[in-house]
């Protein structure tokens, strides 16, 4: 089943347009795992500080439109 969700993933950036990159799946899955609702700061600071994962803001948020454009 994981597998299917990363390969729809995949298809959505695909279809506008953005690569898939881990910093990518690491919004997703943020985003995924979580149990609570969070903003793109919070993500964001999440990822780069205790994640140690290095993303951009530019990323997050355009990971999080993308996703919100396509339910």
């Amino acid at each position: 089943k994981e597998k299917i969700i990363i390969n729809n993933f995949k298809d959505i950036l695909k279809r506008e347009n953005l690569r898939y990159t881990s910093q990518r799946q690491a919004v997703w899955d943020e985003i995924k795992n979580s149990t609570e609702h969070r903003d793109a700061e919070e993500i964001y600071l999440h990822l780069n500080n205790r994640k140690k994962i290095k993303v951009s803001r530019a990323t997050v948020y355009r990971t999080i439109d993308v996703l919100v454009k396509n339910n």
